[in-house]
């Protein structure tokens, strides 16, 4: 007979350090998952906020002039800038709007209200879109304004050296004056939303990049 083996048997090894902080890897990568959607959806709160004033100031915006036969009221659609403007505004709301209610489905049920592949590939294309459409919106608004406003200082430098025979342009220039103010001012909130959805577009690339559908 063979002598028992007296050599002392091989221990098992407890579980690595890496296997028992597996539950904690995970829940940190669950908080760092939903930081970017959160963002993002933050971003684009802002962003609908921004809209909805600039959309309310320049609606609601009117000068209204009393001539001698006639009362003018002018308004946005009397200029095809600020038409044009309104219609990038109502554009980003409708998205932004839709991408508002899928963050908030997203967060809080984990599930899209579409649920495709493609669909980071859509947030970032529309984003694009939207972006640019505010972007010229706000451009064409500002530069409207301006180069309106330099004519009716051109009018009453010409007035003011030949005579004025319209006296009824001149007693409403301050009502003109506060017209595009009041244009710029709605500008000014659709360059505010153009930021936000710059920063907007910029999270979208990041979410396709790292594979995170938000």
């Amino acid at each position: 007979m063979s002598p028992p083996n007296l050599q002392p048997q091989p221990q098992t090894q407890p579980n690595s350090e890496s296997e028992i902080l597996t539950p904690q890897l995970a829940e940190e990568k669950k908080k760092k998952k939903k930081t970017l959607p959160i963002a993002i959806l933050i971003v684009r709160v802002i962003t609908l906020i921004c809209l909805l004033v600039s959309l309310i100031i320049i609606v609601s915006n009117t000068a209204t002039i009393r001539g001698v036969y006639q009362v003018v009221t002018i308004r946005f659609n009397n200029l095809n800038t600020y038409r044009y403007m309104v219609s990038a505004i109502v554009l980003g709301l409708v998205y932004t709007c839709l991408q508002v209610a899928s963050g908030i489905q997203h967060i809080s049920t984990g599930k899209q209200l579409v649920n495709y592949d493609t669909l980071p590939f859509f947030d970032l294309f529309g984003d694009q879109v939207v972006l640019c459409l505010i972007g010229t919106g706000m451009g064409a608004a500002f530069g409207a304004s301006v180069e309106l406003k330099k004519t009716l200082d051109l009018w009453d430098d010409y007035f003011e050296t030949h005579g004025n025979p319209f006296p009824v342009l001149s007693q409403s220039r301050p009502k003109l004056d506060n017209f595009f103010n009041m244009a710029n001012l709605s500008a000014s909130f659709l360059f505010f939303a153009f930021l936000a959805s710059a920063v907007s577009s910029l999270l979208s690339s990041f979410s396709l990049i790292s594979n995170k559908h938000y």
